[in-house]
């Protein structure tokens, strides 16, 4: 009797396995779409910011446009992935925030002007939609059995972007309409010492990281090294080009290791960090 029942349970169990297996799984690409977004929200601010403050520069309004697209992708996973009214009203956000974007950029493109009332509504709609998809990231991550750390990448990826794209707002302000923000945001300079902190207390040496989530971990402490400096004096000096070009790596590698950990094969966000240095701004070692 007990040799009929065991091969029962082990059906059971592998079944059971099975089940916890795809349960994680979804969720772990409902993480990774809802941050993608939220990402993905910022990168195409930070690429218009960089367009305005270069005089319209091609170079970004093509990143823009790739950025665009990616993030049209971004939302139907995401939208594919998390089938709520939420997500509706997130979509109305975003599509409203994407169109005032488009309209700014045809008027910059033109050799015109931002209207300030646009940018105003622009910038409230992506921040809406930021926050309300946060929201979904939190009460996603409360409730499933994915790694801590993963979650942990993911928010410092979300992190570093916002940082980047406020830091390339204030370059770029001299050249258009300066979007004031909200009075419950915190400063670039109090964001980038929540970066170091966090940065900081990662374990790069547990044994269960993957070589490659390591490499990229090493790999956004140097880079973070090299701008930690300007991001904290973001009055100072300016380098949008350094902040552009490095910030978009380490927000690669940051999601680039929160897949490896988390066994996702997802291919990442663009990373536009090719983008070459203006002679004598000097490169990260």
């Amino acid at each position: 009797m007990i040799h009929q029942l065991v091969p029962g349970i082990r059906s059971l169990l592998a079944t059971g396995a099975l089940l916890l297996s795809q349960t994680l799984l979804a969720d772990t690409v409902t993480l990774r779409a809802l941050n993608d977004v939220r990402i993905l929200l910022d990168r195409v601010n930070m690429d218009y910011q960089m367009f305005k403050g270069e005089n319209a520069n091609p170079r970004y309004g093509n990143l823009l446009e790739e950025d665009i697209d990616a993030l049209s992708d971004a939302r139907a996973e995401m939208a594919a992935a998390v089938q709520s009214e939420a997500v509706d009203a997130i979509e109305m956000d975003v599509e409203r925030y994407i169109t005032l974007l488009d309209e700014n950029y045809t008027e910059l493109s033109s050799g015109g002007y931002e209207i300030n009332a646009l940018v105003e509504e622009m910038m409230k709609n992506k921040i809406d939609a930021q926050r309300a998809i946060s929201e979904l990231h939190t009460a996603t991550a409360e409730d499933t059995n994915a790694d801590p750390r993963v979650i942990e990448y993911q928010n410092l990826a979300f992190l570093m972007q916002q940082l980047a794209a406020r830091y390339v707002e204030v370059g770029a302000a001299a050249y258009g309409v300066a979007f004031r923000g909200f009075t419950d945001e915190r400063s670039i300079d109090q964001l980038a010492q929540d970066f170091s902190r966090r940065l900081a207390q990662l374990d790069l040496d547990a044994q269960d990281l993957p070589v490659n989530a390591r490499a990229q971990l090493v790999d956004v402490q140097r880079k973070w090294a090299f701008i930690e400096q300007s991001m904290m004096n973001f009055t100072e000096n300016q380098v949008p080009f350094l902040i552009f070009r490095y910030s978009n790596t380490i927000v690669g590698d940051l999601q680039g290791a929160a897949r490896a950990l988390s066994g996702d094969t997802a291919i990442g966000t663009p990373d536009s960090g090719d983008i070459p240095l203006p002679p004598g701004i000097p490169a990260a070692e």
